[in-house]
């Protein structure tokens, strides 16, 4: 999984992490859109969250390849027990999913708008699971846990609301859908010594 805190973290970013990285930094703006022009978005949104899809994809399946060649399946899988071996299993078949369900939206084009919506929900209630697995693992290591619990239900309540109500009217679809565009990318946090940090993660 790609992570970076800062801009220099993402320059030192192989080209292919960069591209996963800033691609998916696109969708908050694509979400704005989403906000204050709900109706009009409607439109070019899948051909734009698509090809954002497809690019952030296939930058992380270039990563997780090249990550391989250097570490070998061997070493990947024997490290802590396998469980970076299975992290970095998940976001390679993150990134394919991702790829796949971009190219899908493309070829649909606006007719996809309900299923966009509905897709997302489900990319963001795999999200919150994971973010509730590192809450657990906080709140049994006597960790700092609070805030991303806030903002984990935040994201759970979201995803289940574009679930729920993907024909609902076009207006409410596309805000709940900006509003998941504008955090997906994000994990917000708080070090144990108080500190506030924000991730962008690919």
């Amino acid at each position: 999984m790609t992570e970076v805190r800062s801009i220099k973290e993402l320059r030192s970013q192989s080209n292919a992490g960069k591209l996963s990285i800033v691609a998916l930094l696109v969708l908050p703006l694509l979400g704005l859109l989403c906000l204050f022009w709900p109706e009009e978005s409607a439109d070019f949104l899948p051909y734009a969250l698509g090809g954002v899809m497809v690019l952030s994809g296939i930058g992380g399946i270039i990563v997780e390849v090249s990550r391989a060649r250097k570490e070998g399946d061997g070493n990947a899988d024997a490290q802590s027990g396998s469980e970076d071996g299975r992290k970095d299993h998940k976001t390679a078949g993150t990134s394919i999913v991702m790829c796949v369900l971009g190219a899908v939206i493309l070829v649909h084009g606006a007719s996809s708008i309900s299923f966009v919506g509905v897709m997302w929900g489900l990319l963001g209630l795999f999200k919150a699971a994971g973010e509730f697995d590192e809450i657990i693992h906080r709140i049994k290591n006597g960790r700092r846990f609070v805030l991303k619990l806030a903002f984990s239900i935040f994201e759970l309540v979201l995803s289940v609301l574009l679930i729920l109500h993907p024909f609902s009217s076009i207006d409410h679809h596309m805000i709940l859908l900006g509003l998941e565009l504008i955090t997906y990318p994000f994990k917000i946090d708080r070090t144990d010594n108080g500190k506030f940090t924000l991730e962008a993660e690919a």
